[in-house]
C-alpha cells in the first residue's frame, strides 16, 4: 500500500496528479458530450428561426414593355418569413413567376419592407444590374401584386403580375 505522503509526493512531481483523476474529462464519453454541446450552442440561432407562412396564388402576368404581352396564368406558392426586422418573400412557380427577395440590405442587394397596415410586402433592387423586384400582399382580401424587372434582348423588361390568394386551412 502507497503511503499518503508517497502519493503527495508523485502528484505534485506530475504536476496535474494521477491520470485517473482527468480521465473524467478526457474520456470517450465526455468527448461526446463536448461534441453535442458544441452542436447545441452553433446551431442555437438556427433553432430560433420563424416557421414559414405558405399559401397558394393564381397568378396572371403581363409585360407591358412587349406590347402588353401575356404570360399564361400559373399557380405559384408564397412562402413568407421573417427574421427580427427583416422580411423574406419566396414565390415558387414557373420560369418567369419564380421570385426570392428580402428587405436586407447587402453589398449586393438593398431590400425594404413595405409592410404596413393595409398590406405586407417586400421590395428589393440590385446594385450591379439596376433590376428591382417587388411582392405586396393586400391584408383585406388577400391579393398578390408583385413586378419583376428582366434583360431581355439589350433592354429592360417589366414582368407584373397578380392574383388571387388562398389562406391555408
Amino acid at each position: 500500500m502507497v503511503s499518503p505522503q508517497t502519493r503527495l509526493a508523485k502528484t505534485r512531481l506530475k504536476g496535474f496528479g494521477d491520470w485517473r483523476e482527468w480521465a473524467w474529462l478526457t474520456g470517450p464519453w465526455a468527448i461526446g458530450w463536448r461534441v453535442l454541446g458544441l452542436a447545441f450552442i452553433l446551431g442555437g440561432p438556427v433553432l430560433s428561426w420563424a416557421d414559414t407562412f405558405k399559401m397558394s396564388c393564381q397568378v396572371e402576368g403581363v409585360i407591358e414593355q412587349l406590347e402588353g404581352k401575356k404570360i399564361p396564368p400559373a399557380k405559384v406558392t408564397v412562402e413568407i418569413g421573417s427574421i427580427g426586422k427583416n422580411v423574406f418573400m419566396n414565390l415558387d412557380g414557373p420560369k418567369p413567376y419564380d421570385l426570392r427577395i428580402s428587405s436586407l440590405a447587402t453589398e449586393k442587394f438593398q431590400g425594404k419592407n413595405l409592410t404596413n397596415d393595409v398590406h405586407l410586402g417586400v421590395s428589393s433592387k440590385s446594385i450591379q444590374t439596376g433590376e428591382s423586384y417587388e411582392i405586396t400582399i393586400s391584408r383585406d382580401k388577400v391579393f398578390l401584386t408583385a413586378f419583376k424587372d428582366m434583360a431581355q434582348a439589350g433592354q429592360m423588361n417589366r414582368l407584373t403580375f397578380q392574383g388571387p390568394c388562398q389562406l391555408p386551412r
